[in-house]
């Protein structure tokens, strides 16, 4: 990992931002899910809501991509997907005052649908591993949840290509055809990717063939 270099006042900023979001990942790590957002277990459900928008928004990782430090959008990313795992959790799992047993059912499926979101967000912003994590932990729980396998492939396919593996980012989006044919992006990449694929072996073909 590239050490940061600080040379100006800019340069100690960013030291001292860094340090405050190495301090502040190693605390929310010790504290459970109410605790990630700052709450207690008297927290209600406009609470819970609120802390969290306020949270995502804090540490969004849009809001760091101004700062070009690879070590910042990493920190702020991890804590970023703390404060979703942590809602996701509690929307799910956490009773809060004013619940009814009628309405959990549907909690669980609205979590994950929420996980799947922010993981889809997490793509667009070019946060792969992130959004893997949190696409997996949501078909470990859901194995059937169509959606967060077809963003799964996608996070994959985006993945394997900006790293220029074609042959594997190919593959990825022909994955994820399997489960929505008409996906635009995949129709496009798989034939796209697969074409330089082709060339060589017609190339090698009419080499043998001469």
């Amino acid at each position: 990992m590239p050490v940061e270099k600080p040379h100006s006042g800019k340069g100690n900023a960013l030291t001292q931002l860094i340090a405050s979001l190495h301090a502040e990942l190693f605390e929310l790590q010790s504290r459970d899910d109410l605790g990630v957002l700052g709450l207690d277990r008297s927290a209600d459900e406009e609470a819970v809501r609120l802390a969290y928008l306020e949270l995502s928004k804090r540490y969004h990782p849009h809001r760091f991509a101004r700062h070009r430090s690879a070590e910042a959008s990493r920190l702020a990313n991890e804590i970023y997907v703390c404060v979703q795992t942590a809602y996701g959790r509690i929307t799910g799992s956490h009773r809060v005052p004013g619940a009814t047993e009628k309405a959990k059912p549907r909690t669980v499926r609205t979590r994950d649908d929420l996980s799947v979101s922010r993981a889809a967000e997490l793509i667009d912003f070019h946060q792969y591993d992130a959004a893997l994590k949190l696409l997996t932990q949501v078909l470990e729980a859901n194995p059937d949840h169509e959606d967060a396998r077809a963003w799964l492939h996608l996070a994959h396919a985006r993945k394997h290509k900006a790293a220029g593996n074609g042959p594997a980012a190919a593959q990825a989006y022909r994955a994820l055809l399997e489960l929505k044919p008409n996906h635009a992006e995949a129709q496009v990449e798989a034939e796209r990717l697969d074409e330089p694929a082709k060339k060589s072996v017609w190339s090698r073909l009419l080499k043998l063939g001469g």
